[in-house]
């Protein structure tokens, strides 16, 4: 589990970021540059959209740092 928290927010948070995370791979460039905290605007869009849809947009800056996290891990 990546962090406390409602279980229904950790699952957000680890469906979006691995769901980006598997987007990305696609690209070398891009999970280089989410090592440094550079992100695509289609990775923010996408937060965004699915954290609106689901009612979460709070867990946005969590997301962005996980997704910081798990790049550097890779």
């Amino acid at each position: 589990m990546i962090w406390e928290g409602r279980y229904e927010e950790v699952e957000v948070i680890e469906e979006l970021v691995k769901e980006i995370l598997e987007k990305m791979s696609k690209n070398k460039n891009e999970v280089v540059g989410l090592k440094f905290g550079l992100f695509p605007h289609w990775v923010i869009e996408h937060i965004k959209y699915e954290l609106k849809k689901k009612g979460l947009e709070h867990l946005e800056n969590k997301i962005i740092s996980e997704l910081i996290k798990k790049a550097q891990q890779l």
